[in-house]
């Protein structure tokens, strides 16, 4: 805080700036960022899943992998990664 006084008047005026701001803002960056980051896994599971779900049962055999395995696995939410 810095104090001023001139003809008109006389008081305090706060700082434009506070200390902390930098931080706050570089928190919050890497906050979206890391939300970003997140919501495009969930989007990349999502399309793999509908992948997963249109395939055959020769397809699944060639993949090792098991009827009840890719029923589990399509049952999911979207957010489970």
């Amino acid at each position: 805080m810095t104090t001023t006084c001139d003809s008109m008047r006389c008081g305090v005026e706060q700082q434009t700036r506070t200390p902390g701001a930098t931080g706050s803002r570089a928190g919050l960056a890497a906050w979206a960022r890391a939300a970003w980051a997140r919501l495009r896994q969930m989007r990349a599971a999502a399309a793999q899943r509908r992948e997963l779900a249109a395939l055959d049962e020769i397809q699944l055999r060639d993949l090792g992998i098991t009827t009840e395995a890719r029923r589990r696995e399509l049952r999911r939410p979207f957010w489970d990664i």
